[in-house]
């Protein structure tokens, strides 16, 4: 019974977001930890369920929700089905100019729009928010430091947060805050 009232209510929060193909867990807030801690902080990711990516944070090590993955890609797969495709930060995906849903190059999409491939389809997003998120990702580092990455199952990928008071970035790196995201330079 009690299985039954939680699998409800996992649903309910789903379909009140809007967000039905997020697993429920990941539609928990964000959860630094307790504090004071005896125990070790660490990088931790959470599904930033507006934009629809997972993101690092330092957690403090005690006391924490389900919305808390030691990498990005158990956040990912835990999270999000295989083929999702979305907008840049999960904008609105609109239809092409002839109301379809699906495009096939950005002359189908109309103007200030482009189509997004991905997963064997187009989809028609906004350029707007594609270049704000480029922008996030590619943060004005000083002469001298580069873009902090990280190694993922032999992958090298960006290490990327919500804003820099997640305190995600590594010691001695400075932090930019972007439109959506934060990203750091070492």
């Amino acid at each position: 019974m009690t299985y039954l009232a939680v699998t409800i209510l996992v649903l309910i929060i789903g379909a009140e977001s809007g967000k039905e193909h997020i697993a429920g867990a990941c539609h928990d807030p964000l959860d630094f930890g307790k504090s004071p801690c005896d125990k070790q902080w660490s990088i931790r990711y959470h599904m930033d369920v507006s934009t629809e990516t997972c993101l690092a944070f330092n957690f403090t090590g005690c006391g924490d929700n389900w919305n808390n993955f030691a990498t990005s890609q158990a956040c990912y797969e835990g999270c999000l089905p295989l083929d999702h495709h979305k907008c840049p930060a999960a904008s609105t995906i609109y239809k092409t100019i002839k109301g379809r849903t699906a495009c096939n190059d950005d002359c189908d999409c109309g103007k200030g729009k482009y189509c997004d491939i991905g997963h064997g389809y187009g989809q028609c997003c906004e350029q707007e928010y594609k270049d704000k998120v480029d922008s996030d990702y590619n943060p004005p580092c000083p002469p001298g430091q580069s873009i902090v990455r990280e190694k993922l199952n032999g992958i090298t990928v960006q290490l990327i947060g919500k804003k820099c008071t997640h305190n995600f970035c590594p010691l001695g790196s400075n932090c930019y805050d972007g439109h959506f995201f934060a990203s750091c330079c070492m």
